[in-house]
C-alpha cells in the first residue's frame, strides 16, 4: 500500500497534476464532464500509442546517428578512410534517416490530425455552449452576448485562451510520453553507478529547479504583460470599429483631432508594452541557452564519462544516454 501511495506522491511532485486538475475542472464547465472525459480518453490513447512508439524508434535512430559521428572521428585517427565514411553515410541515409523521417512524419501527422479534430470539437462546444447555453430540454435559451459586449475581450480572445489551456496541457503530456522510452533506461544506469543517485543527478536537478524558478518568475511576468497587451489590442480594435462605423459623425462634429489623439495614445501604449514583452522573452531565451550550454551539458558529459569507463555503455550510446539524463532532469 505504501509503495503505490509513494508513487502517486512522486508523480504529483514531478508533474503539474494540480494544474491539470484545475484545467480539467475549468474545461468541464464549458464542455461537460462526461464529454470531456470521453475526449481525454481518446486523445490520451492515441497519443500514447503514437509517441511511445516514436520514442522507441528514436532510440534506435539516435544510436545509428552516434555511430556515424564516431566514424567521422575515426577518419581523423586514420582508422577509416574518407571513402569508407562516405559509404557509411550513404548507407545511414538509406537505412536509417529516410525510414525514420517517413515513419515519424506519418505517425506525427496522424497524431496531429486526430488530436486536431478532438480539440476543434472541444472549441466548438466551448464557443457555442458558452454563448448560447441550452436549457434542461436541450433548447437554446437566452444568449450571453451582452456579457461579451460589456467585456474588454471578444469571443475570439476567450476562445484563444481556452485553446491555449488545452494545447499547453496536451503538449506537456505528449512530450512526457515521447520521453518515456528513454526514461526506462535510467534505472539500469543508476544501478550500475549508484553514486549518481546521491551526487551528480540531485545536483543537476537542484540546478535545474533554480533555473525553473527563475524562468517561472519571468513567465508569470510575461503572461501578465501579454494579458495587458491583449486587452489594449482588443480595446483598440473596438475603438477602430466604432470610429469607422461612425465616420460621418466624427467628420461632422470636427472630432478628427480627438479621435487621432486617442488612436495615437493607445498605439504608443501597445508599442511600449510590446517592446518590453519581447525584451523579456529574449532574456528568458538567453538564460535557457546559457544554462544548457555551460551547465547542463558539461554535467551530463561527466556522467557519461563514468558510464563509459565502467563499460555500462558503448560509444554508440553516448547520444542516447545524453537524452536519457536530459529527459530525467526535465521530468
Amino acid at each position: 500500500f505504501a509503495l503505490p501511495r509513494l508513487g502517486v506522491l512522486l508523480v504529483r511532485f514531478l508533474l503539474p497534476i494540480p494544474e491539470f486538475e484545475e484545467a480539467y475542472e475549468m474545461l468541464a464547465r464549458f464542455v461537460g464532464e462526461a464529454r470531456l472525459s470521453q475526449f481525454c480518453a481518446k486523445l490520451f490513447l492515441l497519443t500514447f500509442l503514437c509517441q511511445v512508439s516514436l520514442g522507441y524508434l528514436g532510440i534506435a535512430f539516435i544510436r545509428r546517428g552516434q555511430e556515424r559521428k564516431n566514424a567521422l572521428i575515426y577518419v581523423g585517427d586514420g582508422k577509416v578512410t574518407a571513402g569508407g565514411f562516405s559509404r557509411l553515410v550513404g548507407w545511414y541515409m538509406l537505412t536509417a534517416a529516410l525510414p525514420y523521417m517517413a515513419q515519424r512524419t506519418i505517425v506525427e501527422n496522424v497524431n496531429s490530425y486526430v488530436s486536431g479534430l478532438i480539440t476543434h470539437e472541444m472549441e466548438r462546444d466551448m464557443r457555442l455552449g458558452a454563448v448560447f447555453p441550452r436549457d434542461a430540454g436541450g433548447e437554446v435559451g437566452d444568449t450571453l452576448l451582452a456579457a461579451v459586449q460589456g467585456s474588454k475581450h471578444t469571443v475570439e480572445s476567450y476562445t484563444d485562451a481556452f485553446n491555449k489551456v488545452v494545447s499547453t496541457c496536451y503538449n506537456i503530456v505528449e512530450h512526457k510520453l515521447f520521453a518515456f522510452p528513454k526514461l526506462v533506461l535510467l534505472p539500469g544506469m543508476l544501478m550500475k553507478q549508484p553514486w549518481l543517485v546521491v551526487a551528480v543527478l540531485p545536483a543537476s536537478v537542484a540546478l535545474d529547479v533554480g533555473r525553473a524558478r527563475l524562468i517561472t518568475s519571468l513567465t508569470k511576468r510575461l503572461e501578465g504583460m501579454s494579458r495587458d497587451i491583449q486587452e489594449l489590442a482588443q480595446r483598440r480594435r473596438k475603438i477602430e470599429q466604432h470610429d469607422t462605423k461612425n465616420e460621418e459623425l466624427i467628420r461632422r462634429g470636427a472630432a478628427s483631432d480627438f479621435a487621432e489623439a486617442q488612436w495615437r495614445q493607445l498605439a504608443t501604449k501597445i508599442d511600449i508594452r510590446t517592446l518590453k514583452f519581447h525584451a523579456l522573452i529574449s532574456l528568458r531565451n538567453f538564460v535557457n541557452a546559457l544554462y544548457r550550454q555551460d551547465f547542463l551539458m558539461p554535467g551530463i558529459e561527466l556522467v557519461l564519462a563514468f558510464l563509459l569507463e565502467s563499460k555500462h555503455i558503448l560509444s554508440n550510446d553516448i547520444w542516447v544516454y545524453t537524452r536519457v539524463v536530459e529527459d530525467a532532469i526535465d521530468f
